[in-house]
């Protein structure tokens, strides 16, 4: 999955969470997929940061 995708993904499920309409069970269900939809976004952001890091300081060895 991108990184595009999952923050597209995760602004549906604030807004379903925002509706008035939805059962208990379906913000639970919402909550623990917005969860992991956050960790997975900020891991690829942690290892941006890195790669950047490393670039700056003319590190020849990137790490994935």
């Amino acid at each position: 999955m991108k990184f595009e995708q999952s923050m597209k993904e995760l602004e549906s499920i604030i807004e379903k969470m925002e509706n008035p309409d939805t059962s208990f069970e379906q913000l639970v269900q919402l909550y623990e997929k917005g969860v992991e939809l956050s960790n997975f976004c900020m891991q690829t952001i942690k290892n941006a940061e890195a790669k950047i890091t490393q670039l700056k300081e003319g590190k020849e060895e990137v790490v994935d």
